[in-house]
């Protein structure tokens, strides 16, 4: 699994024994932000690795003295560079994915992975009362198989109402992550 991450992921793998052609080509996953890795060379210290921010995907890089890479970004532009710092933007926004309907007897996993539904869920219950809020966010435990409506048993019938239209005004789509 490391090697996969440190390979694949954040890109960073020998391109000829020894480090002296570093590949450089990492792979972006729609639920990570960032990934980088660092190999020690017999030429000095490799690192390779991006950070998403937006629709924004920063790529960098830094090739030891005496050694060289081929960059393969994620949009299939390639560059061949030498020994230093590189860096590179690119953009890649996130897919959009088809939202099921979300209702109190939805899974909680399918509300805690869906950053724009579990926020409407708490606003929702804050808008109402603002401690029940706060105690939800610290104690629900996210246990698999779990529906939301377990962890609000207790709620008044106005946050229940609340909960379910703020799940119900939800687009149908949204982005990954």
């Amino acid at each position: 699994m490391a090697d996969w991450l440190h390979r694949s992921v954040a890109g960073l793998a020998p391109l000829e024994p020894g480090y002296r052609v570093i590949r450089v080509a990492p792979t972006l996953l729609d639920d990570l932000d960032d990934a980088s890795a660092c190999h020690e060379t017999p030429y000095g210290r490799a690192r390779a690795g991006w950070r998403r921010q937006g629709d924004q995907v920063y790529f960098h890089a830094e090739i030891p003295p005496n050694a060289r890479a081929v960059v393969e970004l994620p949009s299939g532009t390639r560059y061949e560079v030498g020994s230093g710092t590189h860096t590179w933007t690119e953009a890649h926004p996130r897919p959009l994915q088809e939202r099921g309907r979300l209702t109190l007897r939805s899974i909680l996993a399918e509300i805690i992975d869906d950053r724009q539904a579990y926020e409407a869920v708490l606003d929702a219950i804050h808008n109402i009362d603002e401690a029940r809020s706060e105690t939800f966010r610290r104690t629900t435990r996210w246990r698999r198989g779990r529906e939301l409506r377990e962890p609000l048993d207790k709620a008044p019938v106005t946050v229940l109402a609340a909960v379910e239209a703020a799940l119900a005004a939800l687009p149908s789509e949204h982005t990954a992550g």
